[in-house]
């Protein structure tokens, strides 16, 4: 049976550099990111994104990401592949996001998944959808 967790997150570093792309399309580039967390699932992350376009044109964006800290009385660390496009004015038209297969450690041993990062009137908030082999509950 699926659970859902939930927490608020702050982008606590952006570091962004521009990627020379040949054929004169949309620029390109790469940032990493640290992240806090807290709520349903308390830690901190940091990200490698890959980022085309701009929020005004048309943007996309891939990252691989590893999350480090609790859930319920769960501790470890999982990897993520989270992504997504905007529309011009960055209206976001497609969004994706999983938890990397086998990527658990500690506590989070046999997670699998889908995670959405979204902005909205709540703020900046992080959704997993998990199961987890011999966790009944998000504690």
């Amino acid at each position: 049976m699926s659970q859902q967790a939930q927490a608020k997150y702050t982008v606590t570093h952006w570091e962004q550099t521009t990627i020379e792309a040949a054929g004169g399309g949309p620029a390109w580039a790469r940032a990493v990111v640290l992240k806090s967390f807290d709520g349903e699932l308390k830690g901190t992350s940091r990200a490698e994104l890959l980022m085309a376009g701009e929020p005004a044109t048309g943007a996309g964006y891939i990252a691989q990401e590893r999350f480090v800290g609790r859930l319920g009385d769960r501790v470890g660390a999982f990897d993520m592949q989270p992504g997504g496009a905007a529309l011009p004015g960055g209206v976001t038209r497609y969004q994706f996001g999983y938890v990397v297969p086998h990527s658990g450690t500690g506590g989070f041993a046999g997670l699998a998944g889908t995670v959405l990062f979204r902005h909205d009137e709540a703020g900046a908030v992080f959704t997993l959808l998990y199961t987890l082999a011999g966790f009944a509950a998000a504690g």
